[in-house]
């Protein structure tokens, strides 16, 4: 079979909007250097939306990546939750069917570059072998800011700042990160009999049999990385800690703002903008300061984040063209 005459990029997204979103600017950037951009994604059909709107070629995944629990996630609903997800994992179905719909994926978009979303970065461990076959560039899409622990930057799950984030808080910080890591993956050796998310990645590692050039990395926060894998950091360098190095294999792709991308705005939402709108149109001066921690607020404690919105407050307040 002949290689398609125009490169394809292919985008492997976490369905979620904070994921997503900053995706689209990259994927606009792509097609402006003349590739053809199909996203492989799942999960609600207003997300799914999403990408449609944007004007990319959609493929439907049927599956879901293997050993970063969202199994659990899946079956949380279902009235054998536990036992669904046991059942998964001692059969091994999750990992034959991200295999099967990879390799789909693959045969159909005929891809020359694959986009791989952080936290499905297991999803290159099952393409490896497939890549023999149909050879193409990976890359790693890190919507956030780097997760790995360089002992610089204390990790993102930290309620510390700049400015109060000494070396020594820094490495407690990690410490405590590890150490509930530790606890976590221990239940879950037990819940599982044996069949941990570490332990499946290790397991399908070792069977795909991947280059030493690469190496599972486990020095950082959320799901396991991949060492020499090139990785674009979407979030911009001038909003990441000033004294944070990056690893050799990673790099920041800039500022991911795609201010005319399609979007359903609510109405309060726009109500909001135009007021603003019409404030500055009078006072030029007026600065917007939109906040939002994500889903990295699941990681804090409540008296954290009500510190930090109640800190950003009254920064706010202290400076008038401030909203």
């Amino acid at each position: 079979m002949k290689p398609p005459t125009t490169p394809t990029a292919l985008l492997l997204l976490a369905p979620a909007y904070g994921h997503l979103i900053p995706s689209f600017a990259v994927a606009h950037r792509l097609k402006a250097d003349g590739y053809r951009i199909v996203y492989g994604v799942s999960g609600p059909p207003e997300l799914i939306q999403q990408v449609a709107k944007q004007g990319f070629a959609i493929n439907p995944l049927q599956s879901h990546p293997f050993g970063v629990g969202i199994d659990e996630a899946l079956n949380t609903d279902r009235a054998e939750s536990y036992l669904e997800t046991l059942l998964d994992r001692l059969t091994g179905q999750s990992h034959r069917t991200r295999t099967a719909d990879l390799q789909r994926l693959l045969t159909e978009v005929r891809p020359t570059l694959i986009l791989i979303d952080a936290f499905f970065s297991t999803d290159f461990i099952l393409l490896y072998p497939m890549l023999h076959r149909q050879p193409a560039r990976v890359v790693i899409l890190q919507t956030m800011l780097s997760t790995y622990n360089d002992e610089q930057t204390p990790p993102l799950t930290s309620a510390r700042v700049p400015g109060e984030a000494t070396p020594t808080a820094i490495s407690r910080a990690w410490s405590r990160y590890y150490q509930q890591r530790f606890w976590q993956r221990l239940w879950h050796e037990i819940k599982y009999l044996g069949h941990s998310n570490r332990r499946l990645v290790t397991r399908a590692w070792q069977k795909n049999n991947l280059p030493t050039q690469y190496k599972l990395r486990y020095d950082k926060t959320f799901q396991v990385g991949i060492d020499n894998l090139p990785e674009w950091i979407l979030a911009p360098k001038a909003l990441d800690w000033p004294q944070r190095p990056l690893l050799p294999f990673q790099q920041y792709a800039g500022s991911q703002l795609n201010l005319d991308r399609a979007e359903d705005l609510p109405p309060a939402y726009k109500k909001l903008i135009a007021g603003f709108v019409a404030e500055k149109a009078q006072n030029p001066a007026l600065k917007l300061i939109y906040v939002s921690l994500g889903t990295v607020k699941t990681h804090l404690k409540l008296r954290h984040t009500t510190r930090f919105f109640g800190r950003l407050i009254q920064a706010a307040a202290n400076q008038p063209n401030w909203r």
